[in-house]
């Protein structure tokens, strides 16, 4: 986690949401784009029933879900300034490929990478077959998780969506 977490550690997150026993932080890192949509660094947090802070960074809180987001409808959030400074960037090949999403990972990295395809796009093929780790963060449709959680399954595979709900990928 300390190598994820040390790509976003310049950001603050804002509690933005609690749904399905889940945390919804966020940090808003542009909204130049077309029609006001803006991109996001969004953290999924367990809830745990104890005191939840309005502002956190990356590294006080156990995420189990880290998206780079494309939001139409995204969060009334102070833009921060951030750059992909990816110090180690690691080659990733595509090891699946669905008609919601493509997974891409690699031997000795503890975390499952998923690109959200678009739905109007009708092919699975809609990434590379090896993409660099800064190119998928760079994509704004990323969601990357931990394999194995303390929370249940069915909220650990949960994805933010433009409505401000969350919603199954699978």
């Amino acid at each position: 986690m300390e190598f994820l977490n040390s790509i976003f550690s310049t950001l603050t997150f804002t509690k933005v949401n609690i749904k399905d026993n889940i945390v919804i932080y966020a940090a808003k890192i542009s909204d130049q784009l077309a029609g006001g949509i803006g991109r996001y660094v969004v953290l999924c947090v367990p809830y745990t029933h104890s005191q939840i802070p309005d502002r956190v960074t990356i590294n006080q809180v156990p995420w189990v879900s880290l998206q780079t987001r494309t939001l139409i409808k995204g969060y009334k959030l102070d833009k921060q300034k951030w750059l992909s400074n990816v110090e180690h960037d690691l080659l990733f090949p595509c090891t699946h490929r669905t008609q919601t999403h493509s997974i891409y990972s690699r031997p000795n990295f503890p975390y499952i990478i998923k690109l959200l395809h678009n739905p109007k796009r009708q092919t699975i093929y809609q990434y590379g077959n090896n993409l660099y780790l800064s190119s998928i963060l760079n994509t704004f449709q990323c969601v990357i998780e931990l394999p194995q959680t303390t929370c249940n399954e069915e909220s650990c595979s949960r994805t933010v969506q433009n409505d401000d709900t969350i919603e199954f990928i699978e």
